[in-house]
């Protein structure tokens, strides 16, 4: 028995948790895997009139898709996940879907009823195919 181990062949070390290889096969470190809805270039689109599905119906509502998520002021237990995935701003929350936010880790359906509320009770804005009648 070598001076680094305990009588139980442990050596009485942590278990290092660095990536893992589910994670290198998805090609993200660190994290559960791409989303499939972002784009490869990083680049998000305009914001979209869940309706029309036109970025022209969005703009007159008059609400600037750059605007950060922490002006939803969302409890710490939205706001995690949603940084944690690289979700920044409204432009980029909107252009997901329900069962997008669903599948990230630590988003469930409480997660989501908040974030669709502020959504909608602070800036009149839905889930990408969550507009105002299928609410």
């Amino acid at each position: 028995m070598g001076k680094s181990q305990l009588k139980n062949g442990h050596t009485g070390r942590k278990p290092s948790h660095g990536t893992r290889r589910h994670d290198m096969l998805n090609g993200r470190p660190g994290r559960r895997s791409q989303s499939p809805n972002k784009p490869d270039n990083g680049t998000w689109p305009l914001v979209m009139d869940p309706v029309t599905d036109t970025p022209e119906a969005s703009a007159a509502s008059g609400v600037d898709p750059t605007t950060p998520i922490e002006e939803l002021d969302l409890s710490v237990g939205a706001y995690n996940p949603l940084k944690g995935e690289g979700i920044n701003n409204l432009g980029e929350l909107i252009a997901r879907t329900k069962a997008d936010l669903l599948d990230l880790r630590n988003f469930g359906q409480k997660r989501l009823d908040e974030v669709k509320d502020k959504l909608r009770d602070k800036f009149s804005l839905y889930l990408k195919g969550d507009g105002p009648a299928a609410g």
